[in-house]
């Protein structure tokens, strides 16, 4: 990620989490959450030569500490060990959208990519709620619980944490996130609310037709603003 490093750690578990109350609370996390079992997590660890931007990266962590949904990928929350800040993200098992979409290019149906865009409208919805921007929707930072490629069977996603603020990325950064993220937001982050996530959801719906192309690929920064 920007400015992050990733890594896969083991989270010790004492007690219940208490998200067994979901009708899909199996999907919720990638493995039982009981007494004293251990947890695949994802660390997202801060690199050391930003700390610079480490309130950014708590504040990123904090928002998505404090939400709960069935498609958005939990965040079990944030550390520090020495100088290292450490975000602890559920395991999603089967990683990224967009690279499951140009792997299986021209075999998945009309109806999974459907039933896709409807599960993350359901968590972008959930952060609107909330008055929540998220500000990094995009294929990449939809994972995948169950591929859902069996007959009978059905996708289920998890949209990823955002990452850093959009506020503290430069220029440069912020205009490399164009098709997903409005111009407007670009010359001016104020501008970002939960509007910019719908342009952002709209964008990545291209993404999932036509599997995994990215809008304006190739364009130079100039051309995209």
């Amino acid at each position: 990620g920007t400015r992050t490093n990733i890594y896969d750690g083991v989270l010790s578990v004492c007690g219940n989490s208490g998200n067994n109350n979901d009708d899909e609370a199996e999907y919720f996390s990638t493995e039982q959450n009981n007494n004293g079992r251990e947890m695949h997590v994802v660390l997202k660890v801060l690199d050391p030569s930003h700390r610079d931007i480490a309130l950014a990266f708590f504040e990123s962590a904090s928002l998505m500490s404090q939400v709960s949904h069935v498609h958005l990928a939990f965040v079990h929350g944030v550390c520090v060990r020495g100088s290292e800040n450490i975000l602890v993200e559920e395991f999603v098992e089967h990683g990224p959208l967009d690279v499951l979409l140009r792997r299986e290019k021209g075999r998945v149906s009309v109806g999974w990519k459907i039933t896709v865009a409807k599960q993350l409208a359901s968590a972008l919805s959930y952060l609107e709620d909330k008055n929540l921007v998220h500000g990094n929707v995009c294929a990449k930072n939809i994972l995948l619980a169950r591929k859902g490629l069996e007959e009978g069977s059905l996708p289920f996603v998890k949209l990823s944490d955002p990452g850093l603020s959009f506020a503290v990325l430069s220029r440069e950064e912020r205009v490399d996130r164009i098709p997903w993220i409005a111009p407007e937001c670009v010359r001016d982050v104020g501008n970002l609310s939960p509007a910019s996530d719908k342009w952002s959801f709209g964008t990545t719906l291209l993404e999932i037709c036509f599997d995994a192309e990215v809008p304006l690929r190739g364009r130079t920064p100039s051309e995209k603003e």
